[in-house]
């Protein structure tokens, strides 16, 4: 399963590699994935055009050029999911 986190500005962005409390990542999450709107996308998958919403995977986690994109019923079936945003965010003194 590859989940997504969407925040509650609604904007997206991957899974952290660091998960809280020290969990080790998994390896679906070592590979960054989040969504992004455009009409200028198709689907690497099922290869239809101008989508709404596209779930990109990224080059890494410091390079976001896409890498693959799907449209949401590939992501779907491929069972990539949406989670609303859980990360810890530390406050610095």
């Amino acid at each position: 399963m590859i989940t997504i986190h969407r925040t509650t500005d609604n904007t997206y962005h991957p899974v952290p590699t660091v998960q809280p409390y020290n969990l080790p990542p998994t390896e679906l999450d070592a590979v960054p994935w989040t969504i992004v709107e455009s009409k200028a996308m198709y689907c690497d998958e099922c290869g239809s055009g101008d989508l709404t919403v596209a779930y990109v995977r990224l080059a890494s986690s410091t390079d976001s050029t896409p890498v693959w994109r799907m449209c949401e019923d590939c992501a779907s079936y491929e069972g990539i999911e949406e989670l609303d945003c859980n990360c810890v965010i530390l406050e610095r003194a």
